[in-house]
């Protein structure tokens, strides 16, 4: 760690690094907890589940898969900008 400060500091490459949005991704976690229990309670107490439910169900999945997509494409630019200016 500290030949990889000692390096950025020498040679000018300063990187800044901001963190991805963890918390969008906790957020639709989360809603997409609520919605399930709520999707669950209803199917416990009338037997059945309708078309809409599983819609439902399939936005917030394909919203975490976007949030997470958007997370990892974050973390590849942060390695690469950080493997750029270590010490060969």
């Amino acid at each position: 760690m500290a030949r990889f400060c000692k390096n950025m500091v020498l040679s000018g490459n300063v990187v800044y690094l901001e963190p991805p949005p963890v918390w969008e991704n906790n957020e639709a976690v989360r809603e997409a907890n609520n919605i399930l229990k709520q999707i669950l309670y209803a199917i416990y107490q009338n037997g059945k589940y309708y078309p809409a439910d599983m819609e439902n169900i399939r936005k917030m999945v394909d919203r975490i898969e976007g949030i997470e997509d958007r997370l990892m494409d974050t973390i590849d630019r942060y390695t690469d900008s950080v493997f750029q200016i270590m010490p060969k």
